[in-house]
């Protein structure tokens, strides 16, 4: 949600208006989206909407990484909205399937915990994202280039992430007793 907006107003010389209207039909969907994504994980347990969840956040992550330069502005809008419901189908329910598997004297220390994480990684994340991006100086280089490289180095760590992902959700189903 930062990288976005500052590619496409840096690289694509979009306005800083488009740079955040690009986020907001991703946004709606995910808004609307949340109960249809509680309704998955209730009616068919949590490998269907992890896993999908999980799948798309990073085909679209793989796909910004790779064609991120010559996507049109329309785009990357829909290439996002593909990553933010992917994200939010998986990551939301990640914490309600998981709480689910604890007993429940620890379930609001867990809440609190994850809700804690979830902002801290966030904060550290724009930070992370932002150094990333800023951070390729190549001299022969135009700034343009420079952030394009280091967009793609931080959608690489995103793709890194969404493998890892899959890892922790296959360990979480391990232990839950559901087959994986």
């Amino acid at each position: 949600m930062f990288l976005l907006p500052n590619f496409v107003q840096i690289v694509g010389q979009a306005s800083p208006f488009i740079g955040g209207l690009i986020l907001l039909p991703g946004s709606i969907i995910n808004g609307l989206g949340q109960p249809v994504y509680g309704w998955l994980l209730d009616q068919y347990g949590g490998k269907l909407p992890l896993y999908v969840g999980n799948t798309c956040f990073l085909l679209a992550a793989t796909t910004l990484m790779i064609w991120i330069p010559t996507l049109s502005i329309s785009l990357i809008l829909l290439v996002y909205l593909l990553f933010a419901s992917g994200r939010s189908l998986a990551f939301s329910n990640t914490m309600t399937f998981s709480l689910k598997r604890l007993s429940p004297q620890v379930q609001a220390d867990a809440n609190a915990v994850y809700s804690t994480g979830q902002q801290v990684m966030g904060a550290a994340g724009t930070n992370v994202t932002a150094v990333l991006m800023s951070s390729v100086h190549f001299n022969l280089s135009g700034v343009h280039t420079n952030l394009i490289i280091g967009s793609r180095i931080m959608l690489g760590l995103i793709v890194v992430i969404g493998i890892g992902n899959f890892l922790c959700y296959w360990k979480l189903f391990k232990l839950s007793g559901v087959k994986a």
